[in-house]
C-alpha cells in the first residue's frame, strides 16, 4: 500500500489512505490461512507531511494492538523466512 499512486495520482485523501488499508487488512484476515505482507510504503512529500501523517499513526494504532497481525521490519522478516525455510 503505497501513498504515491494514491494521493498524487489519484488525488486520495489521508482519510482515503487508512480506509483503503483498513479494507485490506479485513481481506487479508478473512482469506485463507497463510501468511502475508503488507508493506506501507511513506514518501515524505506526499503524507509524510503533517497534514497526511497522522495518517501512518493510525495505522499503526490499529494494528499495534491486534494479537492477530505481526508487525515486523523488512530484515525480522528475511531472518523468519531464512530460519524456517529449511
Amino acid at each position: 500500500i503505497n501513498d504515491l499512486p494514491h494521493a498524487m495520482r489519484f488525488g486520495r485523501s489521508p482519510r482515503d489512505f487508512v480506509t483503503l488499508f483498513d479494507d485490506l487488512l479485513t481481506n487479508v484476515l478473512s482469506a485463507e490461512d497463510e501468511s502475508v505482507v503488507i508493506d506501507v510504503t511513506a514518501h515524505c512529500h506526499v503524507f509524510g507531511r503533517p497534514s497526511g501523517a497522522w495518517a501512518y499513526e493510525a495505522i499503526v494504532k490499529s494494528v499495534m494492538g491486534r494479537d492477530d497481525v505481526y508487525v515486523a521490519t523488512r530484515a525480522e522478516i528475511a531472518d523468519y523466512v531464512l530460519k524456517t525455510a529449511g
